[in-house]
């Protein structure tokens, strides 16, 4: 691949918990797409009294592949606070983070790479495909004011398969990172599961970090179950949709998506949508 001599500059990161089959087929994509030249850090917080073949099957990953530099803890570690701890660990000039339960389709990493040097992007993702379905390539922000409260509303947006780059404000998380942005940004770890992103993302707009996603860099998701316990199982939506509130003051807002009918999506385009986006809301 042309990042060949690149890659050294790239650290791959993946939270895991209870999902030991999932997290091989992750690496195994990622070596396909790079050989042997990566770096992989992995965070499993899979709970000791985890099923015994669930902490067999973590234990043979990392007897297969001895190379990947592991975190062990004990306990449940929630996502923003995983994300935030490997975030720490990174010694190189970008981190590509992943979660175990996706596969990266051969030649996105290096899509992913030149668009976000080429584009001069802060943080780079792709398309998300599942089974039967595609997720929202993305997401835009926007501040409203309904009913005498203060707003931020986030509103899906929907692409094709292509070979383009979207700016972006929101994007998902298969997220390609400078890591310099860390020092103005990060993940939070007040969050059990939900809103975490949604937090990280509005730090980004506010501090005009530069995001955006690749069309035709896709990642295979495989949503399986846990086998052991995890955030999910015990996640309150409300109480991390509160955190958000008191943290920033404004009331997040999800609206109905909005389909792209040209890729290249100009600044007028953009605020076009935004508009629609509010429209959507308070209609």
């Amino acid at each position: 691949m042309e990042i060949r001599n690149d890659l050294t500059k790239i650290t791959f990161a993946i939270p895991t918990n209870g999902r030991p089959h999932s997290l091989k087929k992750c690496i195994q994509s990622i070596l396909s797409n790079t050989g042997d030249l990566c770096q992989i850090i992995v965070l499993d917080s899979t709970a000791s009294d985890a099923d015994v073949e669930v902490l067999k099957g973590y234990e043979a990953i990392f007897n297969e592949f001895p190379e990947i530099q592991t975190l062990k803890y004990d306990y449940n570690i929630p996502p923003g606070k995983a994300r935030k701890i490997l975030s720490q660990e990174i010694a190189t000039e970008y981190v590509f983070f992943l979660d175990d339960d996706l596969v990266v389709q051969q030649g996105s990493i290096e899509k992913m790479y030149r668009a976000l040097i080429d584009g001069d992007f802060d943080i780079m993702s792709g398309l998300w495909v599942e089974d039967k379905a595609t997720r929202p390539i993305g997401f835009l922000f926007t501040e409203a004011r309904h009913e005498e409260k203060n707003m931020i509303l986030k509103c899906s947006v929907e692409a094709p398969l292509s070979d383009s780059v979207i700016r972006l404000d929101d994007v998902q998380a298969s997220l390609l990172v400078k890591t310099a942005i860390f020092s103005k940004v990060n993940f939070d770890e007040r969050y059990d599961f939900f809103f975490e992103l949604y937090d990280f993302f509005y730090q980004c707009m506010l501090n005009k970090i530069k995001v955006g996603a690749h069309t035709g860099a896709v990642f295979y998701h495989q949503p399986v179950p846990y086998l052991s316990k995890s955030s999910r199982h015990y996640q309150n939506k409300d109480i991390d949709r509160d955190r958000f509130i008191e943290k920033w003051g404004v009331i997040p807002e999800f609206v109905r998506s909005e389909k792209l009918t040209t890729i290249n999506v100009s600044q007028k385009e953009r605020s076009g949508l935004i508009s629609r986006i509010r429209d959507k809301f308070l209609s």
